[in-house]
């Protein structure tokens, strides 16, 4: 951060317990877990419309899909993640692209009622029932 100049730019926040209050003062959210289950924050941030840089790790390329929906980079790789962070400052234009679809992408997957339309299935399979709307004779 200080060899690339970005010490105005760049806030290491640690752990929080509500980033809904920061996710507006945010140009890039950035997520270099060395594992993450299911990185819920990152569809939070996705949600948002902010551009993510995240480790490719447990769960996380289920959620980011490399330069469509975000930047993924391997895990430990400090290089890798400072170039992909500096990437997405210094071109605003593919940053927005990245964070439109990923907002798109995370509408499309996570919302509530694809959630529940799944789960739904899931019953249905597991039960071998249709779980449509009872109907009293």
């Amino acid at each position: 951060i200080k060899e690339r100049g970005l010490v105005n730019r760049c806030i290491l926040t640690g752990w929080q317990e509500d980033v809904s209050s920061i996710f507006p003062l945010l140009e890039v959210f950035v997520l270099s877990s060395l594992n993450e289950a299911v990185g819920m924050v990152l569809i939070e941030a996705q949600m948002m419309r902010i551009p993510v840089v995240a480790t490719a790790v447990g769960g996380i390329p289920e959620i980011i899909q490399h330069q469509k929906t975000g930047l993924l980079v391997p895990p430990a790789d400090a290089h890798a993640l400072s170039r992909a962070v500096i990437t997405l400052l210094g071109d605003t234009g593919y940053a927005q692209r990245l964070a439109e679809e990923g907002q798109r992408h995370i509408q499309e997957r996570f919302s509530l009622a694809k959630m529940v339309e799944q789960t739904s299935v899931l019953y249905a399979r597991l039960t071998g029932n249709s779980l449509g709307p009872r109907v009293s004779p």
